[in-house]
């Protein structure tokens, strides 16, 4: 009810009212009043006590607000601060909640947990689209365009409902369904670090319920008979750049991401030695140097052939859009398309499977080139996986080892 001492507002008197040279108010009673801005504006006011104390808060502006709402929310303040509770805090704090409901929608944790992450792209969106293809079908609710509307809270999802996805996607693969549940209880820890949940319910899995994952390595051709052919299916391969590019990997034994995004500028043909930037390798660790791979005078000569085909561009190896780099594919359907795809006959090689040809004849004729393990690791940039070992061992400097392993091995396959 309006103070009767005060003769209450309407809508007439409220529309009518116009703004002076300085601000003014006009009463409704019993707290609640409209302040008239010199600008024009009207804003609704409300004086309430709380322990003794008077305070004013603004609570909207007319007519966005209308003076029965206005009284409602005047009625609402008085009330909670007769109960010795601050009605401003209370809002605060209904607005926090708010947020904190559409900030805590599922896909929308797992987008901001995915920004913060610090991966190769390629890993990036392998990341993105399992939880997408896996997990979000179960929580989102999407448009008629595939778009996601809105999502379950992550504090309304269950162990039980994780534990359910994570047992479905075993059956299409035992690696992807860990690694989503490994990514899950990250995201709960990023959920309670952000104040959204208080209780990490991925704990609650155990990992014995899983199926167990048998590591299986990717096959490579090591027999030399067989190698032999495969460097004359590669010598003959009618796409000169695809060509290039096999020749390539047979003489230095790069990760296919590395092959496809390597940049002429990394390439020193003077020094003989290509410098990749540590944070375009796989381990990303700062405390390691920029991976340097001396090259062969076979890979030199190679380089120099390439470079009148690409050297003008910026990627050693272009796709058909020669703005950007070959496509990390094009090598193992090529491998395909030469027949080298059985695996049972020991005649299956991938890109990443040149790696493992040359580590294991590397092995086998330890004797022939005489250089040590941790040299011939080095070439493959693996390191010591000991993290006291590698405290000592991080810049430990094997390039003239590398030289000479590297030109062994190429001589290797020019004598096959």
């Amino acid at each position: 009810m309006a103070n009767r001492r005060v003769a209450p507002l309407n809508d007439t008197l409220i529309k009518t009212a116009k703004p002076k040279e300085k601000d003014y108010t006009l009463p409704d009673g019993d707290g609640l009043q409209l302040l008239v801005k010199a600008i024009g504006s009207k804003v609704w006011e409300v004086r309430y006590t709380i322990n003794g104390k008077t305070t004013k808060t603004t609570i909207g502006t007319y007519p966005k607000v209308t003076l029965a709402n206005a009284r409602k929310i005047k009625d609402q303040y008085k009330t909670t601060a007769m109960e010795g509770l601050n009605p401003t805090h209370l809002k605060k704090q209904v607005k926090l909640e708010q947020e904190q409901d559409i900030q805590g929608q599922f896909h929308l944790v797992v987008y901001d947990w995915l920004k913060m992450l610090k991966l190769a792209p390629i890993t990036l969106n392998k990341k993105t689209r399992n939880f997408e293809r896996d997990v979000f079908p179960f929580f989102c609710k999407y448009d008629a365009h595939q778009n996601i509307v809105f999502s379950t809270h992550i504090k309304d999802i269950t162990h039980g409902q994780v534990f359910e996805i994570i047992k479905a996607k075993e059956n299409t693969s035992i690696d992807t369904a860990r690694r989503l549940l490994n990514d899950c209880n990250d995201i709960w820890l990023y959920a309670i670090n952000r104040g959204l949940i208080n209780i990490n319910i991925i704990a609650n899995i155990s990992r014995k319920g899983l199926a167990k994952y048998e590591v299986t390595h990717h096959p490579k051709i090591t027999d030399e008979s067989i190698l032999q052919e495969l460097i004359l299916a590669i010598e003959a391969y009618p796409s000169q750049l695809t060509r290039y590019a096999l020749k390539f990997l047979l003489l230095n034994p790069y990760r296919a991401m590395n092959l496809t995004t390597l940049k002429w500028e990394y390439v020193d043909l003077e020094k003989g030695i290509i410098t990749i930037p540590r944070n375009e390798m796989k381990i990303k660790n700062k405390n390691f140097s920029d991976f340097i791979l001396p090259l062969s005078t076979q890979t030199v000569r190679l380089m120099k052939e390439i470079y009148k085909l690409t050297g003008w561009g910026t990627w050693v190896f272009h796709g058909k859009n020669e703005t950007v780099p070959m496509n990390k594919e094009t090598c193992n359907r090529a491998l395909e398309r030469m027949r080298f795809n059985d695996e049972d006959a020991g005649r299956r090689q991938r890109t990443h499977s040149f790696r493992g040809t040359f580590r294991s004849l590397a092995e086998t004729y330890e004797r022939q080139h005489g250089v040590s393990e941790a040299s011939r690791e080095a070439c493959l940039d693996h390191h010591e996986q000991d993290v006291k070992k590698r405290a000592y061992t991080h810049r430990a400097d094997y390039t003239a080892q590398m030289k000479i392993l590297m030109q062994w091995w190429a001589d290797f396959i020019d004598n096959l």
